[in-house]
C-alpha cells in the first residue's frame, strides 16, 4: 500500500514525489520535452495562482494557526504533478485548450 509508506502529504511545491520520485521529470526528459516540461509547469502553476488569489483566508484559519500557505502549496504540488501525468498519457487527467478536465 502506498499510503503506508507516507508520513504525510506534501504540503510545498518543490517536495519530492513520495510516490514516484524523480521518475515522471525523467520519463519526460528522456523523451525530449524538457522545455516543454518547464512551460507546461510554469503555466499551471500561474492558473492556480491566479484561481487562489482571491480564496476566502479564514476558512483555513484555526485559531491563530493559518493553514493558507500549506493549502496554496499542496494545490501547486498537485497541479505540478498533475501536469507530469498529463505529458505522459497517464491518469485519468487531460488538456482542453490550455485547462485541466478529467478524461472521458
Amino acid at each position: 500500500m502506498i499510503e503506508a509508506g507516507m508520513k504525510r502529504l506534501p504540503s510545498m511545491r518543490d517536495e519530492p514525489d513520495p510516490i514516484h520520485g524523480d521518475d515522471l521529470k525523467t520519463r519526460i526528459r528522456a523523451m525530449g520535452k524538457g522545455e516543454e516540461l518547464l512551460r507546461q509547469s510554469r503555466t499551471m502553476s500561474q492558473i492556480v495562482l491566479r484561481a487562489l488569489r482571491d480564496f476566502d483566508r479564514p476558512l483555513l484559519k484555526v485559531g491563530a494557526v493559518d493553514f493558507t500557505e500549506s493549502a496554496r502549496g499542496a494545490a501547486l504540488y498537485a497541479v505540478r504533478h498533475a501536469t507530469y501525468e498529463v505529458m505522459l498519457g497517464e491518469g485519468a487527467i487531460t488538456v482542453y485548450g490550455g485547462q485541466f478536465g478529467f478524461a472521458q
